[in-house]
């Protein structure tokens, strides 16, 4: 779960409904947006603004650490991604763009 203005990202354990460890993204964001995950390589992405610009983080669920950070266009809205390619798309309302972030 994304935390708006903290930068950070919550891993709960879903067995107990719990927060297990708390993942650091970026400093002083303005929005983070909803979390997208690929299940097959355990990679969560989380998209984020700062300021107008768009940023991806992208998390190893191994270590719970961010491995990469991509710029993405202008205000991310939302992320979708496709386990079978391994593919991350970023809709970005601010450019009226989709960034498509092979991972």
């Amino acid at each position: 779960m994304s935390n708006v203005g903290t930068g950070t990202l919550w891993v709960i354990d879903g067995a107990t409904n719990t927060v297990t460890t708390t993942v650091p993204l970026v400093d002083n964001p303005s929005a983070l947006l909803p979390v997208a995950t690929n299940p097959q390589t355990n990679t969560i992405y989380v998209a984020h603004t700062i300021s107008s610009s768009g940023t991806l983080s992208v998390i190893s669920g191994q270590t719970n650490s961010v491995t990469a950070t991509v710029p993405v266009g202008q205000f991310p809205g939302g992320i979708a991604t496709n386990p079978q390619t391994s593919t991350v798309y970023v809709a970005n309302i601010g450019s009226s763009s989709v960034s498509v972030v092979r991972a």
